[in-house]
C-alpha cells in the first residue's frame, strides 16, 4: 500500500477485516492477503487504519481481483465478469462502488428504475422507480446528485445518493420539431446543483442550456453533439459534428453561454468528446485530439479508443 501519514500502528484492511501489516515507511505499508481473499474474481475495498488520534480509517481504494484461465490471466489490475442486464445508460459511483444504470421499460425485473449494480456481489441492491424510460445520467462529482433525462416525461429528474430518493424534476417542454429530451447532462465542477444539459427531439437536436436547480439561464446555444465542462464551471467546450467535426468553446457566467471560439474540422465525428484537466484538451470517441485554447490538434490518426459512459 502506497500513500502517505501512515503510522507505525497503522493497520490494512480487506473489506474491512484487519490482515497482518507490515510498517515500511509513512508513504507505505506491507500486508498479508489470504487465498481466500482472491479465490474469486470480484471486487475488495482496501483501507489503512491510522490510531484514531491520528487520522483514523482511510477512504476505500478499490481492488479488482482477477482470475487466470490456461495461460491467460486476467487479474493484472481488472476482473472480467459477464452481466445480463439491459441498461439506457450505466455511471460509476466510486464513493458507494457501485454502478448505477437507468433501465428501460423492457426490462422485465427492474424496467423504467434508477437502480444500483453491486461490484462486489455482481447484483442488483437497489431500485427506484422514476418515470418511463430513464435514459442519460449524470453524477455530481461530490457524489451527492445523480441526474436522469426522463425520456417517456420530456424531463429531468433528480435522486439523491446514496439514499436513492427522488430530489426535484423539471419538464424540457416541446421544441420547434417535437418533444425535448435529455440528449447530454453534465453537472457542473464543484457546483452539484448546476447541470448543462443539451436536448433534442425526434428529428434534431436542440437547445444547450444551463440549469440551476430547476432555473434556466437564460442565454441557450443550438444544435451540439456532445458537451464537457472544463475544468471549473466557467468554461464549456462542445462537438458540432453534422458541422464537420468542429470544436466550440463558450464562457459560461451567471447568463449562461457566450461562445469564444469555432474551432472547424478538428474533432472528426465523435460521436462524444471528453476533457482532460490535465492537458487541457479535448478527446473524442473516434480518435481526435484538440487543444482548447488553441484549437490545434494534437493527434489526428489515433486509434480509436472504445469509451464507456461510465465517467470520473
Amino acid at each position: 500500500m502506497n500513500g502517505t501519514n501512515f503510522d507505525p500502528a497503522a493497520v490494512v484492511q480487506f473489506n474491512g477485516t484487519s490482515r497482518t501489516t507490515t510498517f515500511i515507511s509513512s508513504t507505505q505499508l506491507q500486508a498479508a492477503i489470504a487465498v481466500s481473499d482472491i479465490a474469486s474474481p470480484g471486487v475488495a475495498t482496501i483501507t489503512v487504519a491510522n490510531p484514531v488520534a491520528n487520522g483514523g480509517t482511510s477512504a476505500g481504494s478499490t481492488l479488482f481481483i482477477g482470475t487466470t484461465h490456461g495461460t491467460s490471466t486476467t487479474g493484472a489490475g481488472f476482473a472480467v465478469t459477464v452481466l445480463n442486464q439491459p441498461a439506457n445508460d450505466i455511471i460509476f459511483d466510486a464513493q458507494s462502488n457501485v454502478i448505477l444504470f437507468s433501465s428501460p421499460s423492457s426490462d422485465a425485473i427492474h424496467g423504467n428504475t434508477i437502480s444500483a449494480l453491486d461490484l462486489a456481489s455482481e447484483s442488483v441492491i437497489s431500485s427506484m422507480f422514476v418515470g418511463s424510460e430513464p435514459n442519460v445520467l449524470a453524477l455530481s462529482r461530490d457524489t451527492q446528485f445523480l441526474y436522469s433525462g426522463i425520456d417517456g416525461a420530456a424531463s429531468v429528474q433528480r435522486i439523491n445518493l446514496p439514499a436513492m430518493t427522488k430530489d426535484l424534476g423539471f419538464s424540457l417542454g416541446i421544441g420547434f420539431n417535437g418533444v425535448n429530451t435529455a440528449r447530454e447532462l453534465q453537472v457542473a465542477p464543484a457546483l452539484p446543483h448546476t447541470v448543462a444539459i443539451s436536448e433534442g427531439s425526434t428529428f434534431q437536436s436542440g437547445s444547450t442550456q444551463i440549469f440551476d436547480d430547476a432555473a434556466a439561464r437564460p442565454n441557450a446555444t443550438f444544435n451540439l453533439s456532445s458537451i464537457q465542462w472544463g475544468s471549473d464551471a466557467t468554461a464549456l467546450f462542445a462537438l458540432q459534428s453534422f458541422g464537420g467535426g468542429n470544436l466550440i468553446t463558450y464562457t459560461v457566467d451567471g447568463n449562461g453561454l457566450t461562445q469564444t471560439q469555432n474551432f472547424p474540422g478538428v474533432l472528426g465525428n465523435g460521436p462524444e468528446i471528453h476533457f482532460d484537466a490535465g492537458t487541457k484538451a479535448v478527446y473524442s470517441d473516434d480518435g481526435h485530439i484538440a487543444d482548447t485554447t488553441t484549437g490545434l490538434p494534437l493527434a489526428t490518426s489515433m486509434t480509436p479508443v472504445p469509451w464507456s459512459r461510465i465517467e470520473r
